[in-house]
């Protein structure tokens, strides 16, 4: 038996206790929501009682809920007075491998995860085959779990790497199917630039960290994304006039920029162990996770027993960088850098739930409750190119939906009042999520 198969087989045999919800896309094709309130993120606006009809995974009709006609068939989804938003995206997941490392969440438990928090959509920045095999599984509702987007396994250093190469891999990742190719590696400028070039020419689109060169190469490379913090504040440090002037220009060629604040804050020790075990979600993982976090924790400050005054010193220089990284990311907002959200991946990174504490870092750094929520929505789309089909609402567009108790766009925090998540059409209830992480908890905590 072949690793694939082997993949397919654990994925169909987790398949057994959800099956309904997946049947429901080929018993119940038409679901109306009647009443609801709608953020459809195409402005800051709010549409109040509406009716949206759902049919075969799409939004078909929107309108006044009194004037929008039911169909007979259509299953009617107790909605008045709740409020619908585009399901939300994690724009910087990587996806746990099969079967699972030390520290891992298995892939089953990360996909519900992300569903149960109103995470529709997930790009995956480390791609490989397995990967492959998941998003086509939930392509074909075989498998319940946000859409994947998947990165390319992630391109070689400058070592083992040069043009003909690089032309290789590009057009090998493109013909097995992944969405974009994944930089790492530092490459020296010379061989950057000729990465560039060639995926340019090719039409693949490449993210990744920012190259040796700074932010003015991949500006003038076009980077589709750049990833994490470190390029931008080491920037915005040296320069604070220059820096904006580069964000204006990223804004300008439409390049985006995934932060990643959440990951810093964590592995820049300003959560205590206690503190970051008390996180929304860690108590449904299974033990042997959770200890595994705890334990590379200690590992990775283990100069706190050593010398503490030096490592209180080291944490507080982090804590400085952090403000001046919230400032940084209100400035990048405000120059019209199309931002993206997520908390990045590791201990303590709690998948689904992470995306909310990325909303909060958002609006903390002053960025508006409504370009935060187009950094989870409108803003991911537009990366891929698919504006058209999915991010905001309206007839025709995917239907990946969350269903909140309270307005989105009065406070972050009620992206917390989850009530439902529509995931390609399929309606899971408050209840059945519920019921999902109930049993979650369960298994994990027998599987310790």
């Amino acid at each position: 038996m072949n690793k694939l198969t082997r993949i397919l087989l654990a994925c169909t045999a987790f398949l057994s206790p959800i099956h309904p919800l997946l049947a429901q896309e080929k018993t119940e094709k038409i679901n109306a929501y009647v009443g609801i309130h709608v953020v459809p993120m195409d402005r800051e606006r709010l549409i109040e009682n509406q009716t949206v009809i759902v049919k075969d995974g799409k939004i078909t009709e929107i309108g006044d809920a009194d004037k929008v006609k039911v169909p007979l068939n259509a299953v009617v989804i107790p909605s008045k007075g709740l409020f619908m938003m585009p399901g939300l995206t994690d724009m910087h997941a990587h996806l746990p491998s099969f079967p699972e490392g030390e520290g891992e969440i298995n892939i089953h438990d990360y996909l519900l995860l992300n569903v149960m928090r109103g995470v529709t959509s997930i790009r995956g920045m480390r791609g490989d085959p397995e990967q492959l095999a998941w998003r086509d599984s939930i392509a074909r509702h075989q498998l319940l779990g946000p859409r994947l987007f998947l990165a390319s396994p992630v391109l070689p250093g400058q070592d083992n790497l040069n043009a003909r190469k690089a032309g290789e891999l590009l057009d090998k990742y493109k013909r097995e199917g992944y969405d974009f190719v994944k930089y790492l590696y530092p490459l020296r400028s010379s061989c950057y630039d000729s990465v560039m070039k060639l995926a340019d020419e090719k039409g693949v689109k490449v993210a990744g960290h920012c190259p040796e060169g700074g932010l003015e190469s991949a500006i003038r490379h076009k980077q589709a994304s750049v990833e994490h913090l470190d390029g931008f504040l080491e920037a915005y440090k040296k320069d604070t006039m220059h820096f904006h002037d580069l964000m204006r220009q990223m804004a300008t060629a439409g390049l985006f920029a995934c932060p990643d604040y959440q990951w810093y804050y964590v592995y820049w020790n300003q959560l205590s162990l206690p503190q970051m075990r008390m996180k929304e979600g860690v108590n449904i993982l299974p033990p042997k996770v959770v200890n595994a976090w705890a334990a590379s924790f200690d590992k990775s400050n283990a100069e706190r027993t050593k010398d503490k005054v030096a490592w209180l010193k080291k944490k507080d220089a982090h804590r400085i960088e952090l403000e001046q990284a919230m400032k940084m990311l209100k400035g990048m907002s405000d120059d019209g850098v199309p931002l993206l959200i997520s908390a990045g991946d590791g201990a303590f990174i709690v998948p689904g739930y992470s995306v909310m504490d990325e909303c909060r870092n958002f609006t903390d750094a002053g960025i508006s409750i409504y370009e935060t929520l187009k950094a989870a929505t409108v803003n991911a789309a537009s990366f891929f190119g698919e504006s058209g089909s999915w991010g905001t609402l309206r007839p025709g567009m995917r239907a990946d939906m969350l269903i909140l108790e309270e307005n989105p766009l009065l406070n972050i925090e009620n992206l917390n009042t989850i009530k439902g998540v529509v995931l390609n059409g399929t309606w899971l209830s408050r209840e059945e999520l519920d019921r999902m992480g109930q049993e979650m908890k369960d298994r994990n905590q027998v599987s310790k």
